[in-house]
């Protein structure tokens, strides 16, 4: 199986043990008081090495809050966030500034009473759901019932009775529900629930009254339909919308469902059956597990897909998306997108456009925008590969630990694929492999790989072993970390024994050295005991490979041919050469004599349990790690009891007592015996008699375990780093054992404090002086321990780690800024436009929802805490208002992130030009003349460009003085501007020359003149727009009458009289040219089109109206129409006339040789008067205007007038407009523009 199967076999597995062990505690307590309990042993005292817990129960902010196995979230109104923390089996609050508090439940108390907040128990619960008036509703899975909570913390029990599963419709206590998981909440206070085993939806009405809405009670399946027809297999969490549509996560099934508020259930997204993690449509789309859901305003659904460690986007069309996270690995990374990493996503909650989820495998509540940026709200992942000392050290599932003479400690570190190495103060490097890269290659260091390793063991020598556990290996690491394949063929699992890699085994996951440097196997999967020599010899000691069971061998040398075991998971080996194995799946503990006797020492092999007590009276419960102190005592991991166990021999009987942890209470808690916690223990090593390290499995971490004893000192429990405002009391404590009395003295930075004598020392009114670390000695008359040092800080301003960034989007898209800040908790957030507040804007992220040109602009974030705040730098947000499509054989359909706050766009046949509203102009495409070149005196904004035009292999502008300038190939003169021309108001490009309309009508042209292109006809005036195609040239009068000259012909010579305007014209309103074909406007707005139509160029499709401005390409048309919409035939053997979905709602169209482009909505700047001239009493001003905007020419007498009068209102075309006042006597006049 894949690595990454595996470890989702794991997780199962602890989930599992988990569940079993919840429903199990009350018969676990009777079992605890009759057994017998045997006398007083000496209890281990436990702390952390090394790694980051990540799991627990504890209030606070950000990531000081724990979390265990969080499964479900909710928001309500006030942007207040409830998290059911399902095996702390508690209901959890996060406020708005991400602080953390317990509101109602008490940690690790399993139960089903009401009452006010923390004296109310809860039985695993999952799914939760807030109403419009603030009660919070429950899940409460494992009590087959729905409770509610008030906002003032009183539980309640609304409908279903605590113990009692069933399908029952009815009211209150008189329902049933089956391990409900998933709750939602309409307008109306209506529940709907997924009640999981039942393998249906119910609905609970304010009243309590509960029905079946769809699913048959205990049949799973597949089948849409109504009601009781349809078929869900165990769905696990539901959302509502605003319409009462539900949308299920069928978790067994796959897919996500819609249940219609008729009750009709379709299937939205996933095939039934078929986990996967393809992105698709409808059925074509694969989840695996999906296990939360929600949906917003628009209609878009969120899945948290569990095993694909993902959160998924389904449009209201069915279109699925990733849009956080991968299914190629699970972890904790904050980023954005697939390099954002989750670990059993559960639930999701939404806040405006942000998605809150229930990390449950990371213990963490994380965040992610619209845009797929990931961030940590609340609690701290512990899962990581950090090499580093103490808490700053990651792990990733460590399975095995050994330890060797010298006091080095070597970590099996499972998940990440490494072996890792530390001396005995828990500073942690890698001795070998690379953290996710999975593999069986030999080699030193990080070119070694492993899968699934498991077991380690370490010589005197300093080599360490390795139990590769999925390539069914051992392996063989040098102090220098040269790694080895010692036995075993790398992915062929087998039985045989043997040489080397003529060796077989299957899934070995322990390892034990005798004082000869044999090593033993616990060949878990074959359920054997295997010897391997240092020269490799394989062979077997103890079970028959493939068949488990519980027998003893009852005679030397039997032990392959009748004893049994199941799994061993552990092994050890006393230094007579006897083996201790840890039957895990038989829950005993065996021993295998050197002369091959197989017993059981303690454990009932088949039955799990917790009890303490002598030989078969004890229980265990899937016990993994094993270690012999080398004296008479063997210590146990009980992984599935979450506990330390000891065997002492007392003559022939073997006394089993609890020395750390508690039975069914999983956590990471320091201390001494129980107080202590654990979760899902592995592999145990032993520096001495006295030193223990604990592969903490779920918790990521190293414990290391003190045996309290009479003699030196030892500390038992370290003093804690702290953070303090100025001003501020500071007390630190240390734990510590050893024969009385104990002396302590306490040091600031390596220094004694005087009469810092006590097991405590508080310093009073901490200033700056007072930071640095602190440490204590304890000593009495055996020798003396030092602590650890403790770091003071004081609270200071937030610090900004991630700084928002710029960022471009297509208007109408959404857009996200997120900062990532430090400082001590609660950090509060508020986000800025240009300067100013942006109201409610107060999470990490800040989200539009569909940008517009009004938001073009920079974005920063004030971020707050109690000891003071910081500002973030500016973040500019560009709105970029172009779509293009077609052939980009030249980049020309890529608009670049300067193209932003556009106004005016304009084609050549491979190139582009966009002009913004301040003056800029940005091209892209093919550039081998120079095209795309564009002047500094038009982008320094010294002159900027008010109107643009492109042609064949040039381009021109309009400056705001009215001249003209351009750029590219000049080899016809085409950019050759004459010297005398001003007052320009338009310009046009064809494929090699360059037209100019003046302001008084009349028309200029120069370049080639092959076809009398640039001879404007004898007498033209009145001109008011101007077209220019491959070699002909258009010309719209005010009359409404066009004017055409030039080229007449196709390419191959044949006439078609594109420069032939239709004669008698007076409604043209609008003209336009492609290479040899020509268009025209008409005041009903419909279009005519003559010349080439090779490629239907000319063919207008039947009822096209309302059209408002036209463009003509190589053998393309396209039309705008007023709704903003677009048509486009003709030629489209590269897409050119295949619209995009983006090509909605645009103000503009250009067309190139064969691509099209597009303005869209979004940068609409207030109208500027352009190149202001007074002469002989009359007044004219140019505009830029937009397709389907009115524009109005006003005026006023005084500047505190508050009349208008209007001069004219036109229509707007997409280009300059000429404005006149011809009444401009010599009296003063102030001016205006307006557009709508």
């Amino acid at each position: 199986m894949s690595f990454l199967s595996w470890n989702h076999e794991i997780r199962e597995l602890h989930e599992s043990k988990f569940l079993s062990c919840s429903s199990c505690v009350s018969w676990f307590l009777i079992w605890l008081f009759t057994a017998v309990v045997p006398g007083h042993a000496q209890p281990l005292t436990f702390s952390t090495l090394a790694g980051n817990p990540g799991q627990g129960s504890v209030d606070g902010g950000g990531n000081n809050a724990r979390f265990n196995n969080p499964g479900g979230v909710a928001a309500d109104g006030s942007g207040n966030l409830y998290v059911a923390d399902t095996a702390n089996q508690t209901i959890r609050k996060i406020s708005p500034g991400g602080v953390v508090t317990t509101l109602a439940g008490s940690p690790g108390a399993v139960g089903s009473l009401d009452g006010f907040g923390s004296l109310a128990r809860f039985n695993q619960p999952m799914g939760l759901a807030v109403d419009t008036s603030g009660n919070v509703y429950v899940a409460d899975s494992a009590n087959y019932t729905i409770r509610k909570i008030t906002p003032a913390g009183l539980v309640s029990t609304l409908a279903g009775l605590a113990g009692a599963s069933g399908t029952n419709d009815n009211v209150g206590n008189a329902a049933r529900f089956y391990e409900p998981e998933g709750i939602a909440v309409d307008g109306g206070g209506n529940l709907y629930v997924a009640d999981t085993w039942n393998h249906t939806i119910r609905m609970v009405t304010p009243g309590a009254s509960v029905t079946t809405l769809a699913g048959l009670a205990t049949v799973a399946g597949t089948n849409d339909g109504t009601g009781s027809g349809a078929r869900f297999y165990q769905p696990q969490t539901v959302a509502v919308d605003s319409l009462t549509n539900l949308y299920v996560a069928d978790t067994a099934n796959h897919t996500i469902r819609k249940i219609s508020p008729g009750g009709i259930v379709t299937t939205l997204a996933g095939s039934a059956g078929a986990a996967g993690s393809s992105d698709g449509n409808g059925t074509s789309a694969h989840f695996n597990s999906p296990q939360g859901v929600a949906v917003d305003t628009a209609g878009n659904v969120y899945v948290a897909d569990y095993f694909n460690e993902a959160i998924r986007k389904i449009t209201p069309a069915g279109g699925v998306t990733t849009l956080a996270g991968s299914h190629i690995s699970f972890g904790s990374v904050d980023s954005v997108g697939a390099s954002a990493r989750f670990y059993g996503p559960q639930s999701l909650a939404l806040i405006g456009t942000t998605i809150y989820v229930a990390d449950s495998g990371n213990g963490t509540i994380r965040l992610v925008t619209g845009v797929g940026a990931v961030g940590t709200l609340a609690g701290s992942p512990s899962i990581g590969s950090a090499d580093d000392a103490g808490s700053a050290a990651r792990f990733f599932s460590p399975a095995g630990v050994a330890a060797d003479v010298s006091g080095n400690i070597y970590v099996a570190d499972s998940a990440n694929g490494t072996v890792r190495k530390s001396n005995s103060s828990g500073d942690f490097t890698t001795l070998a492999g690379v953290p996710g890269a999975f593999g069986t290659n030999n080699g030193s260091g990080p070119s070694a790989q492993f899968f699934g390793l498991q077991g380690a063991a370490a010589d005197s020598s300093g080599n360490v072993y390795i139990a590769d556990t999925a390539n069914h290996t051992i392996r063989k690491i040098t102090p220098a970390g040269a790694v080895t394949t010692l036995a075993g063929a790398a992915g062929t699992n087998g039985t045989s024994d043997g040489t080397g890699q003529n060796a077989r085994f299957n899934a070995p996951q322990a390892l034990a050295l005798d004082v000869s440097g044999n090593l033993f196997v616990a060949d878990t999967g074959n359920h054997t005991i295997r010897k391997v020599t240092q020269a490799g010899v394989v062979t077997t000691v103890a079970g028959l490979p493939g068949l488990y069971g519980d027998l003893d061998s009852g005679s030397a040398g039997s032990g392959t041919n009748r004893a049994r075991f199941r799994s061993p998971s552990g092994i050890s080996v006393d230094s007579s050469g006897n083996l201790y194995v840890a039957d895990s799946r038989n829950h005993s503990i065996r021993k295998v004599t050197s002369s091959g006797v197989v017993s059981t020492l303690a454990g009932l092999p088949g039955v799990w349990g917790s009890a303490d007590g002598t030989n078969n009276g004890a229980r265990f419960f899937n016990p993994i790690g094993i270690h012999w102190d080398g004296v008479t005592n063997l210590y146990v991991a009980d992984s599935g009891n979450h506990t330390i166990r000891r065997l002492s021999s007392s003559g022939t009987n073997w006394v089993v007592t609890t020395v750390a942890g508690l039975a069914g209470s999983s956590g990471s808690t320091g201390g001494v015996g129980s107080a202590a916690q654990f979760s899902f223990p592995a592999g145990l090593a032993a520096l001495n008699a006295t030193t223990f390290y604990v592969a903490d499995l779920a918790n990521n971490s190293i414990r290391l375990g003190v045996l309290i004893t009479n003699g030196a000192p030892a500390i038992t429990s370290q003093p804690q780093s702290q953070t303090a405002n100025s001003g501020a009391n500071v007390t630190f404590g240390v734990g510590a054992v050893g024969s009385n009395p104990l002396a302590y003295q306490w040091r600031f930075n390596g220094t004694g404090i005087s009469g810092a004598t006590g097991s405590t020392y508080t310093r009073a009114n901490v200033q700056s002086g007072d930071v640095g670390s602190y440490s204590v000695v304890v000593a009495n008359a055996s020798g003396n321990a030092t602590s650890a040092d403790a770091s003071l800080s004081l609270i200071g301003p937030p610090i900004i780690l991630t700084q928002p960034q710029d960022q471009s989007v297509l208007a109408g898209q959404s857009a996200t800024f997120f900062v990532a800040a430090s400082g001590t908790p609660p950090l509060s957030y508020q986000w800025r436009f240009n300067g100013n507040s942006i109201p409610a804007a107060t999470n990490p992220s800040f989200t539009m929802a569909a940008a517009t040109g009004a938001d073009f602009g920079s974005y920063s974030v004030v971020v707050t805490n109690f000891g003071g705040f910081a500002i973030s730098s500016n973040a500019v947000l560009g709105v970029l208002t172009i779509t293009s499509w077609g052939d980009n054989s030249w980049g020309q359909t890529n608009p670049p992130g300067s193209a932003l706050n556009v106004i005016a766009v304009a084609a050549g046949a491979w190139h582009n030009l966009a002009l913004s509203a301040d003056g800029a102009i940005s091209a892209w495409g093919n550039d081998v003349n120079g095209q795309c070149d564009v002047p500094t005196v038009v982008n320094n904004l010294s002159s900027p460009a008010i109107a643009i035009a492109a042609g064949g292999y040039h381009s021109l502008a309009i400056q705001a003085n009215g001249k003209v300038i351009a750029w590219g190939s000049d080899v016809y003169g085409q950019a050759d501007v004459p010297a005398n021309l001003a007052n320009v108001i338009a310009i046009a490009a064809g494929s090699w020359h360059s037209l100019a309309l003046q302001a008084d009508g009349t028309l200029v042209g120069w370049g080639d003149n092959s076809f009398g292109q640039t001879n404007i006809p004898s007498g033209l005036s009145n001109v008011v727009a101007v077209a220019a195609g491959g070699n002909h040239s258009l010309a719209l009068r005010s009359d409404g009458s066009v004017v055409g000259w030039g080229e007449n012909t196709d390419q191959n010579g044949s006439f078609i009289g594109q420069s032939i305007a239709p004669w008698g014209l007076t409604n043209a309103i609008a003209v336009a040219a492609g290479d040899y074909h020509s268009l025209i406007l008409l005041g009903d707005g419909t279009v005519l089109a003559w010349g080439d139509n090779s490629q239907a160029q000319c063919t207008v499709p039947p009822g096209l109206s309302n059209v408002v401005a036209l463009a003509g390409g190589g053998a393309h048309t396209l039309a705008l129409q007023k709704d903003g919409t677009i048509s486009a035939w003709g030629a489209n053997w590269n897409g050119q006339c295949a619209l995009p979905a983006t090509a909605t709602n645009a103000f503009a169209v250009c067309a190139g040789e064969e691509h099209s482009i597009a303005l869209l909505a979004g940068a609409i700047p207030n109208p500027v008067l352009l190149n202001p001239i007074l002469q002989s009493g009359h007044f004219t001003a140019v505009a830029q205007t937009l397709n389907r905007k009115t524009y109005a020419f006003d005026y006023k007498l005084s500047a505190t007038a508050t009349n208008w009068s209007a001069l004219s209102t036109n229509a707007g075309n997409g280009a300059l407009r000429l404005l006149s006042d011809p009444a401009a006597n010599g009296q003063q006049k102030f001016y205006r523009m307006r557009q709508w």
